[in-house]
């Protein structure tokens, strides 16, 4: 009798051990995350910073220079275009209340823009102040950036609304938290958002029918890039089993717009284009997806990962 009494008691203790060691692993995983993830986020955004102020100052320096204009100008092309994204995909897959991710997405993004504007000014300076011309370009730009980081926001919001897709920490009881559905209160404060964002196109010093038009076909190729970027990214990152493989396919897949241009611009044009172009646009490329995925690899590297709703049925 002591024999099975002692086999049916051993089991128990070690279920009790190792529910022990997974609610310390899973107490130890959420510091180290929320050390690792906010310091990486932050670190993110004082390089962003640093190099918004010296991306004008890098591309006048090298205009007089063929292959250091071909290195250097897609690098900071990319890394400025990937802003727009990484910001994007930051506010919609971030974790916390709406209002702080909006606070916090509109200052980051104004403390960035404001670095580039810096260095644009120190180059222009160098020719003579033009303050007018300073300040009708400056607000422009201003009035149409929230616009444009809408585009770009616009294809991924429904992912999270409506098809029930969210970023949540690998090892969370799915089925004890389940999505956090957007209040009332932040419905009513993305309306805000996008009414504030379109009447400050309308209040652009340079507010005619030609800018309305530009301001349109950037929104839409904003709109179309975000699909076919940002979406695959978030999949890539968040979603692959092994970080290596989730790599892999962001490189490759990178690759496949910069061949549908070159393409698409040897058809129009009747003629192939120089290898240095077309090797300037891949390295454009890389650096795009690299700048793109950077805070999707922080929070996976925090223990973040993609969440569907078929995977909340599992556990």
């Amino acid at each position: 009798m002591d024999l099975p009494k002692f086999s049916a008691v051993q089991p128990v203790q070690e279920a009790e051990s190792q529910a022990e060691v997974k609610v310390s692993g899973s107490q130890a995983s959420e510091s180290v995350f929320g050390e690792s993830a906010r310091g990486g986020l932050v670190a993110l955004a004082v390089a962003a910073g640093v190099f918004n102020v010296l991306a004008v100052p890098i591309l006048r320096g090298v205009t007089g220079d063929r292959g250091a204009a071909l290195l250097f100008g897609p690098i900071v092309v990319g890394v400025l275009a990937g802003e727009f994204g990484a910001m994007a995909l930051w506010f919609v897959w971030g974790e916390g209340p709406f209002l702080r991710r909006l606070a916090m997405h509109w200052g980051v993004g104004l403390l960035l823009l404001c670095g580039f504007m810096v260095g644009l000014a120190a180059v222009m300076f160098e020719e003579g102040p033009m303050w007018e011309f300073w300040w009708r370009e400056t607000a422009t730009v201003l009035c149409a950036v929230p616009a444009l980081s809408l585009g770009a926001q616009l294809p991924l919001w429904p992912l999270r609304t409506h098809l029930g897709w969210s970023v949540e920490r690998v090892g969370a009881d799915l089925m004890a938290r389940p999505p956090v559905a957007l209040s009332i209160s932040d419905i009513l404060c993305g309306t805000a958002v996008v009414a504030v964002s379109l009447g400050l196109i309308r209040a652009a010093p340079e507010a005619k029918m030609e800018y309305f038009v530009s301001i349109g076909v950037a929104l839409a190729f904003i709109f179309v890039a975000s699909v076919i970027c940002l979406v695959p990214a978030t999949l890539f990152v968040l979603r692959s089993k092994e970080w290596p493989l989730g790599v892999g396919l962001l490189a490759g897949y990178s690759v496949l717009p910069t061949f549908c241009l070159v393409i698409f611009g040897s058809v129009m044009r009747g003629r192939g284009m120089q290898g240095e172009a077309i090797l300037a646009m891949i390295l454009g490329s890389f650096v795009f997806a690299a700048t793109v995925a950077a805070p999707l690899w922080v929070m996976r590297a925090g223990g973040y990962r993609l969440v569907w709703p078929r995977d909340r049925r599992r556990v």
